[in-house]
């Protein structure tokens, strides 16, 4: 549902002119370990193990949108669970 509800709020912002992004610095390594340990509900509930690396190449600061990578890690790794029927998702 609120899937739902992002997208018909995005495709309003484009709409009136606005793209709905922001730059700001953030740390991406906690952006991606706060989304993964959210989604490990999802992955506990279907009784997978959800597992995660980042690689010592990803820079730990960036300036972009933390929301869009959530909202794109949480779409990515959703998927993942959906269609995962045993063993684990990895996200690296």
């Amino acid at each position: 549902m609120l899937g739902i509800i992002g997208g018909i709020l995005d495709f309003s912002k484009v709409e009136s002119g606005e793209n709905g992004y922001r730059d700001i610095d953030f740390n991406v390594h906690d952006s991606v370990i706060e989304t993964v340990k959210v989604m490990a509900v999802s992955a506990r509930a279907k009784n997978l193990e959800l597992v995660y690396e980042i690689d010592s190449d990803v820079p730990e600061h960036v300036n972009s949108d933390p929301a869009r990578l959530r909202q794109v890690l949480v779409n990515l790794i959703g998927n993942a669970i959906k269609f995962t029927p045993a063993g684990e998702v990895s996200v690296d």
